[in-house]
């Protein structure tokens, strides 16, 4: 009966670090998205609720595209006037 707790234990820690390692991976520093490269389409939404309970210590932005939809964390050291649109000479 106890290796079932074990094996349960190991299972929700590796869960765990899983989810740390998805939302580490998400953080960027730049205001612009990774996928699409542009910063005009981004808006602000809350932290999804799993994440805010189980990985509190993320920062506090999270952002989306609403151009293609990719969702990604902000540092808070990011600079807000890179939000504006780059203009190509």
């Amino acid at each position: 009966m106890t290796g079932i707790f074990i094996i349960l234990g190991v299972a929700l820690a590796f869960a765990y670090v899983c989810l740390v390692i998805w939302a580490v991976s998400r953080v960027q520093s730049s205001h612009e998205c990774k996928k699409c490269a542009t910063s005009i389409h981004l808006e602000r939404i809350g932290r999804p609720a799993f994440v805010k309970k189980l990985v509190p210590f993320l920062p506090e932005k999270y952002y989306r595209c609403r151009h293609c939809y990719t969702t990604f964390f902000l540092t808070a050291s990011a600079s807000r006037r890179e939000t504006r649109r780059k203009v190509s000479s």
